[in-house]
């Protein structure tokens, strides 16, 4: 029985076994049950509670980030801190109710819990042409949202992009970007400005010391962009690893030759190197140069004077010392701002060269631009004027217009242009209420526009005065945003420099509203008082009188101011011509002065010269009538020829001449005139010699204010004598010239038979002159021939055995005003023509010597010629007035 018994247990019991393993055979047979927490793993913002759904007939162990075990009947809690991010891992383990059943499944499951506020944006950036490629950083994993907006253009853009993407972003535009992180944390808004762009490629400038020889040791003194690490040194050794920081102005107390090197680094890591050779040979500085004997900084504070005594000349910058002195320098500083003026000194013979410092500069302190704010409470950022970003623990609702209302998602645009008002509130901020940020108009500077340039002070004030403007200045470069300490703009700021210096200037403006920091605004201007250099004429100092048109191209910097006086020149534009005039000297003025894009003057240059066209000078009375190298006189004012002679012997071609003669002069031979020659008489007489006469041959001549004497051997009639000897040849031969006389005094007297005045061809006008000829057979003033002859207010007399005063043939005639006074033994007339028209009026005919009865007639006309007007002719002394061949 008991064995029976044993027998039944042990059945029924492999019968439970076997109804489990076909239980269990099913239930493996089927996709084994999880368990499924209700908040899937990920990274999350805030905490989260965690609950799992256990399947039926199972039961559910966990450990929590290595835990002992627990049964999760109760929500987990997954939590973290402000400012961290924690991560939770949860492993499962799922069985049957059953007791020591086996796991029917294992699971892990992970949370990160990320309340750590992310960082912004960062950017790096590639300068290109037009623009800059801007890589957008991030410091985790996350993605990015840009706006840019071109102000100029008024053109905008936006994309969401993975960080270490890129974008171009043209001159002038600016670039506003945000980010979230995987956890949805907002990360802070970040923004990149327009570039500044700098008027010249270099990295950085040497101002003091330069090249040259310098009687005083010297001040290094560098300008470069702020963030620009700089370093020197003295043995021409590389100063990038073995040389001093530049912090400021330093003295060089160093002698001889010394060989400067500079290196430098910008904020972007761009490298630059410079070399300055120069020599130091020390001279005491005289006592009355008022700067510092020691070679430090010539502090002139916010308004001081230097003297540069007379005897000394002075420049600022890199010029040679040009200015005279004898004045006072002013220095007038802009307020709190530090300026450095190279001043070079020279007596003559040696350059000293200090850097005098304007102003005392302000104290700035630099603090993080963000405002510290508690954990909940709102942070409002305007970039660069264009965006504006709240960033807050919960949901921002913004509005411009305070009636359409959104959700803040991403920093709020604005143009700008005109004021406006951006309206936001937090539920969880002051209960709710509406806040307001202003937003004025974008100011601008008034008192000079960018890259301007200006003779005169500049004063510079910003517009609208909604904002409190803090500023900073620089010179060649852009300075630094300003700081807390930077001065104030106030009403404006009056900007200068020295007379005789020039300078860049930088300013930027930082503008804040209601606590709020919008912006920067900056301008670059020139102001320039240095005087260009005097230019030059281009007309030698020596040259004070040409008988010839003076060309000259007058040469200088910046544009050229040239008068000339009086205005008889030609000019193409750059060559000028004092043309002067044919008929009189021409004393020229030529002034001419520099004027700079600024609007300074340099000094004026003056030059005087006559331009005598063709002008000859004569006067014996000189002393020497050489020039001072003991040449020969030239025939200018200076220097005259002594005799008439010599003027006439230079005058060549056939152009126009002058010739004046002063005091007494001998002519001495007979000159042929091809040219058009005027004398002109101060006070002359000329002395023809016996073979001496002039001969105009196809030119003319004139004279005027002057006297001719001329006295001939006297012969007898009847004594046998060569013809040449007998008849001398006319004082005036005229051949198809003309021959022009004004207040002329003409004697001839000698010989057996004299001629004054021949011509053929030509034109003759004589005006209240003088003629008077004695020989002793035959005397003739005038013979004209083919010619024209004009007479007024002229005295002729003529004295011979016979005489013939005006003899003219196929000319026509016209006498007025005039006498003609004749005296002869044998036979006489005043005039006779033949095939001639003549015009009389005012004659006086006058025959001397009357005692003995005469046949003579005045007036004798051949049939061909004619009286075409006679009016008031009287005749003294002649048996007729008139007569005509024939009758």
């Amino acid at each position: 029985m008991k064995q029976a018994g044993s027998i039944l247990k042990q059945a029924a019991l492999t019968l439970q076994v076997v109804f489990f393993l076909l239980c269990a055979g099913r239930l493996f047979a089927q996709e084994p049950s999880r368990a499924q927490p209700s908040v899937v793993g990920g990274t999350y913002d805030s905490s989260q509670i965690i609950t799992f759904t256990i399947p039926a007939g199972t039961r559910l162990s966990a450990s929590l980030n290595g835990s002992p075990r627990f049964e999760p009947l109760t929500p987990v809690i997954l939590s973290g801190n402000a400012g961290e991010e924690r991560t939770y891992t949860i492993e499962t383990e799922l069985r049957s109710l059953m007791p020591d059943s086996p796991v029917l499944s294992h699971e892990r499951f992970t949370w990160l819990i990320d309340l750590k506020p992310p960082t912004a944006p960062v950017f790096s950036e590639i300068s290109v042409e037009g623009g800059r490629t801007v890589v957008l950083g991030l410091s985790e994993s996350g993605t990015i949202f840009y706006q840019l907006y071109h102000p100029f253009t008024e053109t905008r853009a936006s994309a969401l992009v993975k960080p270490g993407s890129s974008v171009f972003l043209p001159d002038g535009a600016v670039l506003c970007a945000f980010a979230r992180d995987p956890a949805g944390n907002a990360v802070p808004t970040a923004s990149i400005s327009h570039k500044m762009q700098e008027t010249e490629d270099q990295l950085f400038r040497i101002v003091n010391p330069g090249p040259g020889t310098w009687a005083n040791p010297q001040i290094l003194l560098v300008d470069a962009p702020a963030g620009t690490d700089i370093f020197y040194s003295l043995d021409d050794s590389d100063p990038a690893l073995t040389g001093l920081a530049y912090g400021g102005p330093v003295l060089i107390d160093a002698k001889g030759l010394i060989t400067l090197r500079v290196s430098a680094i910008d904020a972007a890591g761009k490298q630059g190197n410079a070399r300055v050779s120069y020599s130091v040979t020390t001279k005491e500085k005289p006592a009355e140069l008022g700067l510092p004997s020691d070679n430090s900084l010539a502090e002139t504070g916010e308004f001081g004077e230097i003297a540069i005594p007379f005897g000394y000349t002075w420049s600022f910058g890199d010029a040679l010392p040009d200015q005279e002195g004898g004045r006072q320098i002013l220095f007038s500083a802009v307020r709190g701002t530090r300026r450095y003026y190279p001043l070079t000194v020279s007596d003559g013979n040696v350059v000293w060269r200090w850097i005098c410092a304007s102003g005392t500069g302000s104290s700035t302190t630099r603090t993080d631009s963000a405002e510290q704010t508690t954990e909940r409470e709102p942070t409002v950022r305007i970039h660069d004027w264009h965006f504006v970003s709240i960033e807050h623990t919960s949901t921002v609702y913004v509005s411009l217009d305070n009636k359409n209302w959104i959700p803040y998602k991403a920093p709020v645009f604005v143009d700008r242009k005109s004021a406006r008002m951006l309206y936001w509130y937090a539920a969880d901020w002051k209960g709710g209420e509406k806040q307001i940020v202003r937003l004025p108009a974008k100011p601008h500077f008034t008192g000079v526009s960018q890259y301007a340039l200006s003779g005169a002070p500049v004063f510079l004030s910003a517009e609208p005065v909604d904002y409190a403007f803090s500023y900073k200045t620089g010179s060649t470069y852009f300075p630094e945003s300003p700081e807390k300490g930077s001065p104030l703009l106030s009403s404006g700021l009056l900007v200068e420099v020295p007379g005789g210096a020039a300078s860049a200037f930088t300013v930027r403006l930082s503008a804040t509203l209601d606590g709020l920091n919008h912006g920067d605004i900056e301008t670059r201007f020139f102001i320039d008082r240095k005087p260009p250099r005097i230019p030059s004429p281009g007309i030698p100092v020596e040259l004070k009188y040409s008988r010839s048109p003076v060309t000259f191209t007058p040469t200088g910097e910046e544009q050229l101011v040239l008068s000339i006086e009086p205005k008889l020149y030609s000019t193409d534009g750059k060559t000028f011509v004092l043309t002067g005039d044919s008929i009189r000297p021409i004393a020229y003025t030529i002034t001419l002065h520099s004027v700079d894009a600024a609007g300074n003057a340099s000094a004026t240059e003056t030059r005087t010269l006559t331009v005598d066209l063709n002008a000859l000078y004569v006067d014996s009375s000189r002393s020497g009538n050489e020039k001072s190298n003991g040449e020969p006189g030239n025939g200018s004012p200076d220097s005259p020829f002594a005799g008439l002679d010599e003027a006439l012997s230079a005058v060549r071609g056939t152009g126009a001449w002058r010739i004046y003669v002063k005091g007494s002069t001998v002519l001495s031979r007979s000159h042929t005139i091809q040219a058009k020659v005027s004398i002109v008489g101060d006070n002359a007489l000329v002395v023809p010699e016996q073979n001496a006469n002039f001969v105009v041959n196809g030119g003319s001549l004139t004279l005027t204010d002057m006297a001719f004497t001329q006295t001939l051997p006297e012969q007898n009639v009847g004594i046998l004598l060569p013809e040449s000897v007998v008849q001398a040849q006319p004082l005036f031969d005229i051949r198809n010239g003309s021959f022009t006389a004004s207040r002329i005094d003409v004697s001839r007297k000698g010989l057996s038979s004299l001629s004054l005045v021949r011509a053929s061809g030509s034109v003759l006008s004589l005006t209240g002159s003088h003629f008077d000829s004695t020989s002793a057979d035959y005397a003739n003033l005038f013979d004209v021939m083919d010619s024209t002859l004009s007479m007024n207010g002229c005295k002729l007399q003529v004295s011979a055995r016979n005489v013939s005063a005006l003899s003219v043939s196929s000319t026509k005639t016209s006498i007025a005003s005039s006498t003609i006074t004749v005296s002869s033994v044998a036979a006489a007339r005043a005039i006779e023509a033949w095939n001639s028209p003549v015009t009389l009026k005012t004659l006086i005919l006058e025959r001397t010597k009357t005692s003995v009865p005469n046949r003579d007639t005045a007036v004798w006309l051949d049939k061909k010629s004619i009286l075409v007007s006679e009016t008031a002719v009287s005749a003294i002394g002649f048996w007729r007035y008139k007569a005509v061949e024939g009758k």
